[in-house]
């Protein structure tokens, strides 16, 4: 899949033995219409390294991904709009990486929900970041840091809201 540059809508669904998905053969992808991965119960890690002249993402959906342990942005280096970005039900979800999204500029909606061992959400690579519509962390209860000194660029949130994320000590607004 070297030379493939757009997919309209991709869709997986209840691959259950799906352990990593790797993206190395898709650098000429640049256009992804919606984005969907359900119930891949035993998907521990997602890279995007092989990504780097992906632009943009209609919607991504991760839900009930309860293993995936850690999502890799490094890749991503090209991307600049995210429409929907959804991450449900990643229940053992440790590490968010953001490194990678250097030239993202846009989001349409954020949601994080019941990302049980999530502890905490860095925005290292969001330096471009300027707006995104709702974000919504909720039920992230292991969530203690939520660090936003690199959203600099950042000029409008449609709505924020973070709910039963308990063990939250750390919000930096600087």
């Amino acid at each position: 899949l070297h030379h493939l540059t757009t997919v309209g809508d991709s869709w997986m669904y209840e691959c259950k033995n799906l352990k990593e998905f790797k993206t190395d053969g898709l650098m000429s992808l640049t256009n992804v219409g919606d984005n969907w991965m359900y119930n891949c119960t035993f998907l521990e890690v997602f890279n995007t390294e092989g990504l780097t002249s992906l632009i943009s993402v209609n919607d991504y959906w991760m839900d009930n991904c309860e293993n995936l342990i850690y999502f890799n942005t490094e890749g991503l280096t090209a991307l600049t709009t995210v429409g929907n970005a959804w991450m449900l039900e990643c229940k053992k979800l440790k590490k968010f990486n953001t490194s990678g999204l250097i030239k993202l500029t846009t989001v349409g909606n954020s949601w994080m929900y019941s990302c049980t061992y999530l502890k905490e959400f860095k925005t290292d690579g969001l330096i471009k970041l300027t707006t995104v519509g709702q974000n919504w962390m909720y039920n992230c209860t292991s969530l203690e840091v939520f660090n936003t000194e690199s959203l600099t660029s950042l000029i409008s949130v449609n709505d924020y809201w973070m709910f039963y994320c308990e063990n939250l000590i750390y919000f930096n607004t600087e």
